[in-house]
């Protein structure tokens, strides 16, 4: 019975620490992969900002063009004496206005009324310039993204007043397109892929080949604000330009995820070489066989037995005798027990010998915990009767 329970013990002892090395090796990998998923994604965000500031740069930079366009004399002179026909053709013609006509490729003035009244490069009914305008008459410069042309298309635009004495002063007004060559100069600025989406398709992708591969199935989660899949070693940022334009910003962590999975693949490897030496130890202990006696004196399971198959044996201690039940072919300890306490023919003195009502005769053997004895009863009538008795040590 006890070595049925130490069995059991070490079998569930074993496997509870194969179980918690399984949980926590999972734990483990769980947690790298949030550490992982949350480096990529602040990676993402940061190129994100920078994406952010250099669109901001951008429409400073037009803001200034802007700005030296209305203090041009030339444009000074033709807003005073407004003719449009002969400001449009100094617009194509006129090397005054070659820089803006090379730089950009929508440009025109406002006079007093709040739309543009002399436009080069687009239709003025596809151009929504009148807030810019606006802002500009209060502001003196201001600069935006604006949805433009029939494909309503992204364009980086600036607005500035011209120096005159009116209460509605002029407005000369640039606008250029977010295009290819921007989206380029942006990934170089962020440091990675770019993509430029309207919800539904890609007008612009710029990067690494592979960064704008992973960009493309985040088109249609630009309301979520990320991009995130079952590998969480990169992620994508969105940032909103206008109306429905988004620009999606790759994040990598690159290197880093090298280390991070190395040290996860390190600790999982010591968590499981742990768990395997507890299962081991622990089904050594629960299945290890118990320590055997001398030989002939013991058989597979510590018992003794008489040669006659008559004998009764008796497993003694300290003032405790317990029949051991006969289960097995004998071991034979003696050839005769009766023929070797045959000469005792009567009870002896009472002595070192006497075992409470037994007389130990021969000393058969001894093991690791007990002693082997024949001993013989006397009773009344000259009764007599041999037993091998097995007495514990002390």
């Amino acid at each position: 019975m006890q070595r049925s329970a130490k069995r059991k013990l070490g079998i569930a002892a074993a496997v509870a620490a194969l179980v918690a090395a399984a949980l926590s090796s999972s734990a483990i990998h769980r947690l790298h992969e949030r550490t992982l998923r949350r480096l990529s994604g602040q990676v993402a965000g940061s190129n994100s900002a920078r994406a952010r500031e250099a669109f901001e740069t951008r429409l400073r930079l037009i803001g200034a063009q802007a700005q030296a366009a209305a203090a041009l004399p030339q444009i000074l002179g033709q807003v005073a004496t407004f003719d449009a026909a002969t400001l449009k053709d100094g617009f194509r013609s006129e090397t005054w206005w070659a820089p803006f006509r090379q730089e950009f490729s929508v440009y025109g003035v406002a006079t007093d009324g709040p739309g543009l009244a002399a436009v080069e490069g687009m239709n003025p009914a596809q151009l929504p310039a009148e807030p810019l305008i606006r802002e500009a008459r209060e502001k003196r410069l201001t600069s935006g993204l604006i949805l433009a042309g029939p494909k309503e298309w992204p364009y980086a635009a600036a607005a500035a007043a011209v120096e005159m004495p009116s209460p509605r002063p002029a407005v000369v007004f640039l606008a250029q397109a977010i295009d290819q060559a921007f989206a380029e100069d942006l990934a170089t600025r962020v440091g990675g892929g770019v993509l430029v989406s309207d919800g539904r398709e890609a007008l612009l992708t710029a990067g690494n080949d592979t960064e704008q591969a992973r960009l493309r199935p985040a088109i249609g989660h630009e309301r979520e604000g990320k991009f995130e899949t079952a590998d969480p070693s990169w992620a994508a940022a969105a940032l909103p330009l206008v109306g429905n334009i988004t620009l999606w910003t790759y994040g990598s962590v690159g290197a880093q995820a090298v280390d991070v999975r190395r040290d996860e693949t390190l600790t999982r490897a010591g968590i499981w070489a742990l768990a395997i030496l507890v299962a081991a130890f622990s089904l050594y202990l629960g299945l290890a066989s118990p320590r055997e006696g001398p030989a002939g004196l013991t058989g597979g399971t510590g018992e003794l037995w008489g040669s006659s198959g008559q004998t009764p044996i008796m497993m003694a201690g300290p003032g405790l005798l317990v029949p051991v039940p006969k289960t097995a072919h004998p071991v034979q300890v003696a050839a005769d027990v009766e023929a070797a306490t045959s000469v005792r023919s009567a009870p002896p003195k009472p002595g070192r010998n006497v075992f409470g009502r037994y007389v130990l005769m021969d000393r058969l053997g001894e093991g690791g915990m007990a002693e082997v004895y024949t001993a013989v009863v006397h009773g009344a009538e000259g009764f007599r009767r041999t037993f091998v008795i097995k007495r514990l040590r002390p």
